[in-house]
């Protein structure tokens, strides 16, 4: 009994000094913000990491530059992935560090914003990029556009880029000054039905147009030379690829198409000799299945977004430039808790590119295919979104100011949890020295 007691006693005495211990380092807080209901974070080597937000999470994610007096200085992988309901999201001058994904799936948001002096990242236009305008980080899921032409200078298109931008973008014009396309750069973007990858791309990266139910036409440009695995997976609408002489490998299951029973024309700059040079991995039935028409002159796009292909049988794609104009008015009121009404009008006229139509007169004449536009869309949109602020309060310890949110943190459960920890073997021990008594 009494080697029991002993152990009791040792216990309650490893237990009772956690109440005073800190856990800033490795315990995630809440800050709430009247806007936005929850940010999650972490603080580490006293600096602030934003790890995530909840999926009921909604309107204007505005990130402080400090929590609980630490700088925010980066966002987590993911972050923000399947936050549905955002609508924006402000990212501070602090931030100098963004993870891959991390808007993924954010269904609603429109708009990433970024702090004029932040030294590492800026934004076009709603779209995020690095700095320098080198690197196109993140592309608003839910953007009203149907169509965006990436900026010339641009040299990669990152992971996750445009993943699930599949409500209205129908048309993406990449530059020749894009060298890679990030894996599952395109993923999901359900609208798009044509692509054309400049001869100046080095690498599409894994699945990075994976499950592109519309795209039904692609044309690589001379200067490719490799496809990675399931780069167009499940692709389930294609029916045209141009592929130049320089590509070398298609990885495996690169244009592995799911349940499709009519064949692909792969248009090839080369000669039939010349194709059994590309090495093809396995699971791309598609291209082995397909009609192969060969020496096809494949052209660079002109300033009138134009690509022709000529050949023994000649195709001509056409794609058309789309012109969106946002009026944008702001009006602030003086008041405790800010509101800021924000009334964006756009409006959108596009040519969708519809699927190929074919012309044969003879044996001995050419087969001319067409890509076109066969009609206008044209769509206004007025989106009036309203955002209240979060009161900050700013207060001194040791002489230093800390910036802290006017809403509680939340209640350290944990405290509880030990408490009636201590309560219990108290009890217990309690009544094994009674019980001993009346033994004795």
């Amino acid at each position: 009994m009494k080697k029991m007691l002993s152990t009791m006693m040792v216990m309650v005495m490893l237990l009772l000094p956690i109440g005073g211990w800190n856990f800033d380092v490795e315990a995630k807080y809440v800050v709430r913000d009247f806007s936005v209901n929850d940010l999650r974070y972490t603080i580490e080597n006293n600096e602030v990491t934003i790890t995530g937000c909840y999926i009921w999470s909604t309107g204007d994610a505005v990130i402080p530059d400090t929590i609980e007096g630490y700088p925010v200085t980066s966002i987590g992988k993911s972050a923000f992935r399947a936050c549905s309901r955002l609508t924006s999201v402000t990212i501070p001058d602090s931030v100098t560090s963004i993870g891959t994904a991390v808007f993924e799936a954010a269904t609603k948001l429109t708009n990433i914003a970024v702090g004029e002096n932040n030294p590492a990242y800026c934004s076009e236009d709603g779209v995020l990029f690095n700095k320098a305008k080198t690197q196109l980080i993140a592309y608003p899921t839910a953007k009203t556009d149907t169509a965006y032409t990436i900026p010339d200078g641009v040299t990669s298109i990152e992971a996750y880029a445009f993943a699930h931008s599949g409500d209205a973008l129908a048309t993406v014009t990449i530059p020749d000054s894009v060298t890679s396309i990030g894996k599952s750069a395109f993923f999901h973007c359900d609208r798009v039905t044509s692509i054309v990858i400049p001869g100046s791309v080095s690498s599409i990266g894994e699945s990075a147009f994976w499950y592109c139910d519309l795209l039904a036409n692609i044309v690589f440009l001379d200067g490719v030379t490799n496809i990675d695995k399931t780069a167009f997976a499940g692709c389930v609408s294609l029916n045209s690829i141009t592929i130049p002489k320089s590509l070398t490998r298609i990885d495996e299951a690169a244009f592995e198409i799911f349940s499709r029973e009519e064949s692909i024309d792969i248009w090839y700059g080369g000669s039939e000799a010349d194709r059994a040079a590309i090495a093809i991995a396995d699971r791309n039935n598609d291209l082995t299945g397909a009609t192969w028409h060969y020496n096809t002159v494949i052209t660079a796009p002109t300033t009138t977004s134009t690509t022709a292909l000529t050949t023994t049988e000649e195709l001509t794609i056409t794609q058309t430039t789309v012109v969106t104009t946002i009026t944008t008015t702001e009006t602030t009121s003086k008041a405790t808790a800010a509101r800021k009404t924000v009334v964006i009008t756009g409006k959108t006229t596009a040519a969708p590119i519809t699927t190929p139509t074919t012309t044969k007169k003879s044996p001995t004449q050419k087969k001319t295919t067409t890509v076109t536009t066969t009609s206008a869309i044209t769509t206004t949109t007025t989106m009036t979104t309203t955002v209240m602020e979060t009161q900050m309060v700013t207060t001194t310890t040791n002489g230093a100011e800390v910036s802290a949110d006017t809403q509680p943190r939340d209640f350290p459960w944990w405290v509880v949890i030990v408490g009636v920890g201590v309560l219990v073997l108290g009890v217990v021990g309690l009544w094994c020295l009674r019980k001993q008594k009346a033994q004795e």
